[in-house]
C-alpha cells in the first residue's frame, strides 16, 4: 500500500497540472501568455531577471528596515547585494558600491542602537530586534502575494502581451526567491544565519541576545557607553558555567576586551580566566583571540610570569581552523599588547589581515579608531626572574 501511495500523488498532481492546463487553453490564456514571452527579446531576459532578484532582496531587507524603524530603532546601514547605503562618520548619508559583496548574496539591515542602560530598554529592544527579524521573511510573502494577484489580474482582463511577459517572469522569479528565502531563513552558519533561525534564538537564548545586541552596538554612531552591556554579560558569565560554544566564547572575549581597558581589577574576570583550558581555546576556531586575552588578563593583574607562561603555551598550539596570516597578527597584537615587542610597525603594515575578518562590516567601521585600539599597550609591568649563579673557585 506504501508504494501505491507515491504513484497516486503524482496522478493527482498530474490530473490537476492537465485540468488547469486546458482551462488555460481553451480560455485563451496560454496563447497571451506564450504571447507575452515571445514579446520580450532574448536578449533582456538576463538582465531582467537579475533586477527581479535585487528587488525580491530588496523588499525583504526593507521588511527589517521599516520594522525597525516603526519601532524607533535608527538605521545605520542597508545593505543589497554590492549596494550599500549607509550613515557615515560624518552623521550623513551616503551610497558606495562595493564590489568586494559580490560573493555576498543577500542584504542585511544593520540598525544604530543607541546606548543601554537599564534593563526595561534591554528587553523593550530584544522584542523589536525579534519583530524586525521576523518582519523581513513576512515582507516576502507580502511580496509575492501582489505580485501573484497583480499578475493574475493583468493576465485575465488585457491583452497587453509585453506586460502579460513581463508580469509572468516577475511572479516566477518572485515565487522561486520566496521560497528560496523562506529555506535560508532557516538555515544557519557560524558567520550567518537566517531569519528565522536568530528569531527564535532572540527570544530563546539569553547569550546569543546579549552577543548581537553587543555587536550591533559596536557599529552604533552613538557615544560608547556600554557600561550596562558590560556589567550584564558579565553577571550573565557568572550565572552559567563555562562553556565553549562560539557564543559564549564571543561574549567572554568582549567582557574581556572591556576589562582590560578598565583601570579597576576586577576578580570575577579572574575566576573566569581561571576556568578555561588554554589549549582547548587555542585550538578553538573562536578560542584563539580569548586564549591570548586571558594571558593578557594574567598580565594586567601583575602576575606576568604566569601571563609569558600562558603565551608561550599558546603559541604552541596548532590550530587547523584560523588562517595562518590570521594567527601571525594575532600573535604579534597581543605580543604587542602584553609589552613582550614593540610590534606597531608589523601591526600598522599588516592591518588588512586584520580588516578581513570584518570583511561585509568593513564600509561602516572606523578603522583610525580600530588601528588605535590595535597599537595600545597595557602599563609596563617588571619581569624578574631568578637566575641561580654558581661560583667556580679559582685554581
Amino acid at each position: 500500500m506504501k508504494k501505491i501511495k507515491p504513484f497516486v500523488k503524482v496522478a493527482v498532481v498530474g490530473a490537476i497540472i492537465g485540468f488547469l492546463m486546458s482551462i488555460l487553453i481553451h480560455e485563451g490564456l496560454w496563447f497571451k501568455l506564450i504571447q507575452g514571452f515571445k514579446n520580450i527579446s532574448v536578449f533582456l531576459y538576463i538582465p531582467i531577471i537579475i533586477l527581479l532578484i535585487f528587488l525580491n532582496v530588496l523588499f525583504h531587507e526593507l521588511g527589517h528596515l521599516f520594522s525597525f524603524l516603526l519601532s524607533g530603532v535608527k538605521i545605520r546601514a542597508l545593505y543589497v547585494f554590492i549596494f550599500i547605503l549607509k550613515k557615515d562618520f560624518d552623521n550623513k548619508w551616503k551610497f558606495e558600491v562595493d564590489f568586494k559583496n559580490f560573493k555576498f548574496l543577500g542584504g542585511m539591515v544593520v540598525p544604530n542602537l543607541e546606548p543601554i542602560t537599564k534593563d526595561q530598554e534591554y528587553d523593550l529592544l530584544r522584542k523589536k530586534f525579534s519583530k524586525a527579524l521576523l518582519d523581513g521573511p513576512i515582507a516576502s510573502l507580502i511580496h509575492f502575494v501582489i505580485s501573484l494577484l497583480i499578475f493574475l489580474i493583468v493576465w485575465i482582463i488585457t491583452d497587453s502581451y509585453l506586460f502579460i511577459g513581463l508580469l509572468a517572469i516577475n511572479f516566477i522569479v518572485t515565487l522561486l526567491m520566496t521560497i528560496l528565502i523562506m529555506l535560508s531563513s532557516r538555515l544557519h552558519t557560524d558567520e550567518l544565519y537566517g531569519d528565522f533561525f536568530a528569531y527564535k534564538k532572540m527570544k530563546e537564548d539569553d547569550t546569543f541576545c546579549l552577543v548581537q545586541l553587543i555587536q550591533y552596538r559596536g557599529f552604533s554612531l552613538f557615544e560608547d557607553n556600554d557600561s550596562y552591556l558590560y556589567e550584564k554579560g558579565l553577571e550573565h558569565i557568572k550565572r552559567n558555567p563555562t562553556q565553549y560554544k562560539m557564543f559564549d566564547l564571543v561574549l567572554v572575549t568582549y567582557i574581556i576586551n572591556e576589562y582590560l581597558d578598565k583601570d579597576e581589577v576586577c576578580n570575577t574576570i579572574e575566576e573566569i580566566t581561571n576556568e578555561y583550558n588554554i589549549i582547548s581555546l587555542a585550538r578553538n576556531k573562536h578560542g584563539l583571540e580569548l586564549a591570548y586575552l586571558i594571558a593578557s588578563v594574567y598580565y594586567k593583574i601583575g602576575d606576568v610570569k604566569k601571563s609569558y607562561d600562558t603565551f608561550n603555551e599558546i603559541i604552541k598550539v596548532r590550530n587547523r581552523y584560523v588562517d595562518k596570516d590570521m594567527q601571525n597578527f594575532l600573535l604579534k597584537q597581543y605580543e604587542h599588547l602584553i609589552n613582550r615587542n614593540d610590534n606597531t610597525t608589523y601591526l600598522t603594515e599588516n592591518i588588512e589581515v586584520y580588516f578581513k575578518e570584518y570583511h561585509i562590516m568593513l564600509p561602516i567601521i572606523n578603522k583610525k579608531v580600530m588601528m588605535s585600539e590595535l597599537i595600545k599597550q597595557l602599563p609596563f609591568s617588571n619581569y624578574q626572574t631568578a637566575i641561580n649563579v654558581e661560583n667556580e673557585k679559582d685554581e
